[in-house]
């Protein structure tokens, strides 16, 4: 299959080669030409505008989103005249799923398909492959199945449709919800062992002992997996932004994945406090 990708940073650079590798055809498009020309230098194609990116492609097209979401709208709208009927455009950013709704409305005033994709991988997925819950219309869906199948650890695993527009999304926010827990329960107990004193505790050698190498998500590989020997997530810009529902921006603007935690839409009959509990003396 062929499709453009919009947005080449760490991971719209990394799924760009992976698809290449996988026999698939890019068109790279980013603000950043050096991040365009590695695309070229790996046998994708590259152009500098929206326009240029969508006449390299055979109806119907297939665009990839893969920027910070506050910038989705603004490239949508770009994209309009530019589409013809029966083209998709996919967003595998961290845009609130509500939105994703509301732009695949937008689209299909216009005879246009949305694709709703909580990507997750990280800095791993070149290599491992990419875990993603796709939300959209299932024969759209089905259409788009080889570009999946691709990008994940396998064919027929680490990726599926889980419902229409807006699921997908929705299905990744409580992903990130439960990274994040599970981040803050390794810093707090690495916290308490440090704060332990009279043991004289090791935390690098601590960290190397629970090490479990598992392929999949960043929620598995993440906490555990930064250590000696391994490369560690550059950390980026992470202060949030008025108005940011999602996404962060690398020093040199690319994107990061940071989605949204599910306090921030609470489910009626499913609460979801932050756990705090105390500490041990």
């Amino acid at each position: 299959m062929e499709l453009g990708m919009v947005g080449l940073g760490r991971m719209g650079g990394n799924m760009s080669e992976r698809l290449l590798r996988g026999g698939h055809r890019v068109v790279g498009y980013a603000q950043n030409v050096e991040r365009v020309q590695r695309v070229v230098s790996l046998g994708g194609a590259g152009t500098d505008s929206l326009g240029g990116l969508v006449a390299q492609l055979r109806p119907p097209c297939t665009v990839w989103l893969m920027i910070p979401s506050e910038a989705v709208d603004a490239t949508i709208e770009a994209l309009l005249p530019l589409l013809a009927r029966d083209d998709v455009v996919i967003d595998g950013g961290n845009s609130y799923y509500k939105d994703s709704v509301r732009r695949a409305a937008r689209l299909a005033e216009r005879g246009l398909h949305f694709v709703d994709v909580g990507t997750s991988g990280g800095i791993w997925g070149l290599r491992e492959g990419y875990s993603m819950m796709v939300g959209g219309d299932r024969q759209v869906v089905k259409r788009l199945t080889p570009i999946f199948q691709t990008l994940a650890p396998a064919p027929d695993r680490g990726w599926g449709h889980v419902g229409p527009t807006g699921a997908g999304h929705f299905v990744k926010m409580i992903h990130n919800g439960i990274e994040y827990g599970m981040m803050q329960a390794y810093a707090e107990g690495f916290a308490l062992m440090r704060r332990k004193e009279v043991f004289g505790l090791d935390l690098r050698q601590i960290a190397e002992i629970w090490k479990v190498r598992q392929r999949g998500t960043v929620m598995a590989s993440r906490p555990g997996g930064a250590g000696p020997g391994r490369e560690s997530e550059p950390r980026g810009d992470r202060r949030p932004r008025a108005g940011q529902r999602g996404g962060t921006l690398d020093r040199d603007g690319g994107h990061r994945a940071r989605g949204r935690h599910p306090r921030d839409q609470p489910v009626a009959g499913a609460p979801v406090p932050l756990a705090r509990g105390r500490a041990v003396r």
